[in-house]
């Protein structure tokens, strides 16, 4: 069983942002809402990125992605999950809409920003109408903060959180976990936030993150101009 620590949040909006550096891991559940079927999905980070690892799905019922690439221009990283396989019936599955897929990564520290995301064709190309709304929690010793530096305005809803001891593997980080869905617990405060481009919300727990133990930040996700809905998963041991 795992050891489970739990505390109590109050939350402030912001437009300046702060964050520890420390290694992160980021997964998300991603539902098709558009009209178009997608084939592969890609999210931009800011910055030349260090990723040193990625979920692909291919667990917990989830298509798996049988191909990833990371490229970049020198300002952005982009992270490109294509050719999403059944492995039961070794065929591929397109993203139609109302399929789910989910895709994840980890990073050395804690400054990856999304700043783009999207579904993509079966040339790899960009969807029109197809962005998706995505952010992630920064996570520090004292609480996380939850920025927007989309371009449009997302919003975020059903906020969980809980400690633990020992930290989820990255293919843990996923909706279908029910060990880890049944563990968190609603944080205190407002329901439901909405972000504009460049605010973020804080998130600040009363007491610090013990030494050694792993937060998970879990909250809904969605956008007036996305394309999906995103259940989103912010691993950190501060």
């Amino acid at each position: 069983m795992r050891k489970i620590l739990t505390t109590l949040v109050l939350a402030t909006l912001s437009t300046s942002v702060s964050w520890a550096a420390g290694p992160v891991d980021f997964n998300a559940d991603f539902l098709n809402t558009g009209s178009v079927t997608a084939y592969d999905i890609a999210l931009v980070l800011a910055g030349n990125e260090t990723i040193d690892g990625t979920y692909n799905g291919g667990t917990s019922g989830y298509p798996h992605f049988h191909n990833f690439c990371q490229s970049t221009d020198g300002s952005t990283t982009t992270l490109h999950w294509q050719t999403p396989w059944d492995d039961a019936t070794n065929s591929p599955v397109p993203i139609t809409p109302g399929t789910t897929v989910h895709v994840g990564y980890s990073t050395p520290d804690n400054t990856s920003e999304v700043i783009d995301a999207f579904w993509t064709d079966q040339s790899g190309g960009r969807i029109p109408g197809g962005g998706i709304a995505i952010t992630r929690g920064h996570i520090d010793q004292s609480g996380v903060t939850v920025s927007n530096s989309l371009k449009s305005r997302i919003s975020i809803s059903n906020l969980r959180y809980n400690v633990y001891a020992q930290a989820w593997p990255l293919a843990g980080l996923v909706g279908a976990n029910e060990a880890l869905i049944g563990s968190l617990l609603p944080l205190p405060g407002p329901g439901a936030v909405t972000l504009d481009p460049g605010q973020s919300v804080r998130l600040d727990f009363p007491s610090a993150v013990p030494p050694g133990y792993s937060a998970v930040v879990v909250f809904n996700e969605g956008g007036a101009e996305g394309a999906a809905n995103a259940l989103v998963f912010t691993q950190a041991a501060p």
